[in-house]
């Protein structure tokens, strides 16, 4: 069975990019140096690194 990526990314009307957390439905939150970004209105050049990077990390603590 094929499971379901727990990120996707997602265009604004205006055309910024949101990494979207399917647990949640909204924002996609990481925390860094206990500070938290959420991951909203970013280019694309930005928002699909960080897509990756917490599709990769997410699917290695799912696979355990």
């Amino acid at each position: 069975m094929e499971s379901l990526s727990r990120f996707h990314l997602s265009q604004h009307e205006e055309g910024t990019w949101h990494v979207i957390d399917v647990r949640t439905g909204g924002p996609a939150e990481i925390e860094h140096e206990e500070l938290f970004m959420l991951l909203w209105e970013l280019p694309r050049s930005d928002a699909e690194p960080i897509w990756l990077n917490e599709k990769v990390r997410a699917d290695r603590y799912t696979r355990r």
